[in-house]
């Protein structure tokens, strides 16, 4: 018997990246509403959101067929796989030429950071919001910018973190 080719149907491929772009455009209109980006200094780059839902499609075609996934990608690697994504392509970019402090700078490690914790709580926009209010979400928030920011990283390692994060606090989208 010969070796079974896993295969994804156009109608997922499209399906996916309808969702890609969502959690995207969605995080970024939460990040607007909260006054947490100003529009008048940072914009999100569409041909870099592009780059970003493309690359990433490539990456879930590959593990789906690696792996002989059939159904979904566990929601951890969803978030480490567009996490890296995210910071390859860096899609917010500056409107003024200057930026103010640290929000500024670190401001795609922030998008992805918060983009990959969203996915884990199963694509929720609330789970953003409501990480931020908890007391050792700081702490551990600025140290996770500093890797994205300063430190070398794999989309593996991000998987890594992102499934350590989902065991303790949404174990029931590991399965």
């Amino acid at each position: 018997m010969g070796k079974r080719v896993f295969e994804v149907t156009d109608e997922e491929i499209e399906a996916t990246r309808k969702k890609r772009y969502a959690f995207i455009k969605g995080l970024w209109n939460l990040l607007v509403d909260k006054g947490l980006v100003d529009p008048k200094r940072l914009m999100l780059c569409s041909p870099l959101v592009d780059e970003i839902v493309e690359h990433y499609l490539e990456d879930w075609i590959i593990l789906k067929a690696r792996y002989r996934i059939e159904k979904e990608i566990q929601l951890h690697k969803v978030a480490g796989l567009m996490a890296a994504s995210i910071l390859r392509y860096r899609p917010i970019v500056p409107i003024q030429n200057d930026l103010n402090g640290k929000q500024e700078i670190y401001i795609n490690e922030f998008f992805a950071a918060m983009h990959g914790l969203g996915i884990c709580g199963d694509h929720s926009l609330e789970v953003c919001e409501g990480l931020a209010q908890e007391e050792w979400f700081e702490y551990w928030f600025d140290d996770f910018l500093y890797l994205l920011h300063r430190r070398n990283y794999t989309s593996e390692a991000l998987n890594f973190i992102f499934e350590t994060f989902s065991m303790f606090r949404f174990p029931n989208n590991i399965l």
